[in-house]
């Protein structure tokens, strides 16, 4: 019994934007990134490099980065997508099916942010990356 009120208290805490789930964190490999690229300026033009070869050396250090980092990329433009068209409410309930685990996940959206959406389940709170909402699209649950 005890167990059925904490996981009710959790989704409601989650429902009220209160619960705070695990988000997928890009902001090491942005700050990297960042780090390298103005390194590599400072030091282009303390040695008296052109400014074409520093923004040449800049554009080449950012894609290598956003290579390297596709993950975190490829989350933040579905982010993007997804705040923009905006498909899904906070609220609104979803079923997404998971074919890792051959699951069906019936959820509602709690968060949609940058790098992933957060779901209220029965069983507590799921962070799921946006990508994965891109490429599964999940369906609304009929209301019987």
């Amino acid at each position: 019994m005890t167990s059925l009120r904490s996981d009710a208290r959790r989704v409601r805490d989650a429902r009220r934007g209160r619960a705070c789930a695990t988000p997928v964190h890009g902001g090491g490999a942005v700050a990297t990134v960042g780090a390298v690229i103005v390194t590599t300026v400072a030091v282009l033009l303390a040695l008296g490099s052109p400014p074409p070869v520093v923004l040449v050396a800049a554009l080449v250090i950012l894609l290598v980065g956003a290579v390297a980092a596709r993950r975190v990329t490829a989350n933040l433009l579905a982010g993007l997508g997804l705040l923009i068209v905006r498909p899904y409410q906070r609220g609104e309930r979803v079923r997404l099916h998971t074919p890792d685990v051959a699951a069906v996940l019936d959820a509602e959206v709690v968060r949609i942010g940058l790098l992933n959406t957060t779901l209220a389940t029965t069983t507590g709170v799921e962070t799921v990356p946006n990508t994965r909402l891109l490429r599964t699209p999940p369906d609304r649950p009929s209301s019987r």
